[in-house]
């Protein structure tokens, strides 16, 4: 890893992981425009555009982590066929300290992670897929909760948590609703974890969301 990237990397702020992390990186980067971003993706996401209608390759560094992948379903979603672990921990071992890393737990790439301890020594924001969301990712997010309680700087936003204390709200609970509850819960979280101002216009949840997280007891 050549010294200049290896200090990119060091000097981010927030990393996304897959493509839901990084929707909303675009966003919180539309916000706080001096956030130094970058992005873990199969391939590079050059041709979308931020908020502003900047090319994406101006403003978010892209993380070739894993890159040998096969896309599937019209392209979005994907298969990792294979990792370089060197190249793994290097990354890894770039980041900074005061780097935050979030995304959806069944995501391939973040899948791939959960393997690594490096990783979990991370400040992490992950969040709990939905059953319907990820099935084949099930056995591997369960076998990384099950040792989540030692590690105070993961937080894991749990969706089974957001639907079940929102049907209590609202019996006529639809999915999109859902689906926005835990992006404003996880919004928050990210700002909070970065000591940012929270506004209520940009993320303003109906739940608390350290009720929403996942403790393993």
């Amino acid at each position: 890893m050549e010294n200049k990237y290896r200090e990119t990397l060091s000097a981010l702020d927030l990393v996304s992981i897959g493509f839901e992390a990084f929707n909303l990186l675009v966003q919180i980067k539309g916000m706080y425009s001096h956030l130094r971003v970058g992005y873990i993706y199969y391939a590079a996401l050059d041709c979308l555009s931020d908020w502003q209608g900047n090319p994406v390759v101006d403003n978010f560094t892209f993380i070739p982590l894993m890159t040998d992948a096969v896309p599937i379903y019209g392209g979005t979603s994907y298969r990792i066929c294979s990792i370089d672990i060197n190249t793994v921990h290097a990354h890894l071992e770039a980041f900074a300290d005061h780097t935050v890393l979030f995304g959806a737990m069944h995501d391939p790439i973040l899948i791939k992670l959960l393997d690594f301890y490096a990783f979990s020594q991370k400040r992490l924001i992950l969040r709990r897929p939905l059953k319907l969301e990820g099935s084949n990712a099930k056995p591997y997010i369960d076998k990384y909760l099950r040792f989540s309680k030692t590690w105070d700087h993961v937080t894991v936003l749990d969706s089974h948590k957001v639907i079940r204390y929102l049907n209590r709200l609202d019996s006529l609970l639809r999915l999109p609703e859902v689906g926005e509850e835990i992006e404003q819960l996880w919004l928050k979280l990210i700002l909070e974890q970065l000591d940012l101002p929270v506004s209520i216009d940009f993320a303003n949840p109906r739940l608390p969301q350290h009720s929403c997280l996942f403790i393993n007891l």
